[in-house]
């Protein structure tokens, strides 16, 4: 209950006022200008050659991060003191609302409109894959992505029209910027947990973002609430709020691996192996694109194929469209091919694999982490002394290996068809 009413009545009256705020926005000039750019950029995304979705999905999350968050903390920072720059904040205030509600209302209204561009830019991407003959079916590859990039989004909007709104300021706002920038600029020297873009900490930051809306839900214009409580729904959001984001952290601590904070014993174990030509492989037990526990034992006497790769390589779409040529010329002469996925970001193997139907598993070394020394970015880089990405192994029916390919080279299917047909001509069963 408050002031204006029952709880239903007060919810219907937040909801009409997301209405007008939503309404003021679609009807301006910049909300359709950045409409427009944004399906134009994603259309600019989703063209490109190959036939699934995947890495399209994945680079359209990535412009999402990097382009509309900086987009997002400029739009909030704007309403935070859109009635200052009018001066009508005056003439808002006396009216008969809650002052939380006014400023909700705003920020509702101001993320369904940041949202808006965001679903531009996929749609667009989305758009030319589908003109470019992408099966629909693979599509879905855009779901994760897109959920990454908004709780990224929901985040430094939070954190910008807080700042804005409580300081009067655009430029307070605007400071939202540099941790955008340290992230990005300082992942070598920061921990894992300081980046919002990665999947695996995007329900966390929103948490964070949650606290700080309720800070300033709570401390919007005290003068005019006066002796009059805040509503009773804002202690508990704020609480439960912070008790998740506590917990997130503690548990991206706690189960994670990252040199800077806690390292997990099993990766430590796998980082600790030497692979060379001529001795066995290293093993691993990884998460592949569904989620399961894949270990390397599980294709014992087969001819494998391991392929190291990061989603950062603007060309990994190629070398992982030669391992699927690979494994539909060879899966009847028992040739398996596993790409493992180096990337900070967990989601960046399931979208890859799924939106371009590749044939094979993809197993994500969720160990890797950005750091200047090459050679430990990851357990499994570290166990097969590679700091040149992509990296291919061959290996024999034992287990041992026989070839390996890096760099450049991998992207030529005649070395690794080469490779393959070799050690099939030498152990044929």
């Amino acid at each position: 209950m408050d002031s204006s009413g029952s709880v239903p009545t007060s919810f219907f009256a937040l909801g009409s006022m997301v209405r007008y705020e939503w309404q003021i926005g679609r009807r301006s000039a910049s909300w359709r200008l950045f409409v427009v750019l944004s399906l134009l950029y994603g259309i600019g995304i989703g063209h490109v050659d190959g036939h699934g979705a995947g890495i399209t999905a994945y680079a359209t999350g990535d412009a999402g991060l990097q382009v509309l968050s900086l987009v997002s903390i400029f739009w909030m920072s704007m309403l935070g003191v859109r009635e200052t720059l009018l001066r009508t904040r005056t003439l808002l205030l006396v009216k008969p609302q809650p002052a939380e509600r006014f400023a909700l209302a705003r920020f509702v209204g101001g993320l369904l409109q940041v949202f808006s561009f965001l679903v531009a830019l996929f749609v667009g991407s989305a758009l030319m894959r589908l003109f470019s003959g992408t099966p629909i079916g693979l599509l879905g590859a855009y779901i994760p992505q897109f959920v990454r990039a908004a709780m990224s989004i929901v985040f430094v909007s939070c954190a910008s029209f807080t700042l804005a709104l409580l300081s009067d300021s655009i430029i307070a706002g605007m400071l939202v910027c540099l941790y955008v920038v340290m992230t990005v600029a300082g992942k070598s020297w920061l921990s894992k947990f300081y980046d919002p873009a990665p999947i695996q900490n995007g329900s966390t930051y929103v948490a964070v973002g949650i606290v700080i809306l309720c800070i300033a839900l709570s401390l919007f214009a005290r003068r005019r609430r006066g002796a009059a409580p805040i509503s009773p729904w804002l202690a508990p959001l704020a609480l439960g709020s912070l008790l998740l984001a506590f917990t997130g952290f503690y548990t991206i601590v706690s189960e994670g691996h990252d040199p800077h904070t806690h390292s997990s014993p099993p990766l430590e174990l796998m980082g600790s192996q030497d692979t060379n030509l001529g001795v066995q492989a290293a093993g691993f037990l990884l998460p592949d694109e569904n989620g399961q526990q894949l270990s390397s034992g599980t294709f014992d006497g087969n001819i494998k194929v391991f392929a190291l790769w990061t989603p950062s390589d603007t060309d990994s779409g190629l070398l992982l469209q030669h391992l699927d040529t690979l494994q539909r010329k060879y899966s009847s002469k028992k040739v398996q091919v596993v790409a493992v996925c180096l990337s900070t970001d967990h989601s960046a193997g399931p979208t890859i694999a799924k939106g371009e139907g590749l044939s094979y598993p993809v197993v994500t070394d969720w160990g890797t982490t950005a750091v200047p020394e090459k050679l430990a970015m990851s357990p499994i880089a570290s166990a097969y002394r590679t700091t040149t990405l992509p990296f291919v192994v061959v290996t024999n029916r034992r287990g041992r290996v026989v070839d390996t390919e890096r760099g450049s080279s991998c992207y030529d299917i005649r070395f690794l068809d080469a490779a393959v047909a070799h050690q099939v001509e030498l152990e044929p069963h």
